[in-house]
């Protein structure tokens, strides 16, 4: 197993999630109409299947690769962030200045 490559299928499909929730929004809501409260009212129908997706996308990748503990550890961290990523993107889709980084 090479952790590398775990971690990059990770990632990849990770954000690959957030995507198709974010263009959903996207799509959703009209650029005129984006604030924070359509945003947020997004985030309260949608949050919690997105955070499934994310946590079991987690549990599989360590059961495919029989990662250690180390690939574990890693993988739980950016689990962490990937999410909250959703909510980050959605919100700064909403506001004319991004008010949280992006950089997750």
């Amino acid at each position: 197993m090479n952790k590398n490559i775990v971690f990059i299928e990770y990632q990849a499909i990770t954000s690959n999630i957030t995507d198709a929730y974010l263009e959903k929004y996207l799509q959703q809501v009209a650029k005129e109409n984006r604030t924070v409260n359509t945003a947020g009212e997004f985030l309260k129908i949608h949050d919690e299947q997105f955070r499934e997706k994310i946590a079991s996308t987690f549990v599989n990748i360590i059961a495919r690769h029989k990662c250690t503990e180390e690939v574990k550890k890693a993988l739980l961290e950016h689990n962490k962030w990937a999410i909250g990523k959703l909510a980050v993107e959605v919100m700064n889709a909403s506001t004319d200045k991004p008010i949280l980084g992006t950089i997750i």
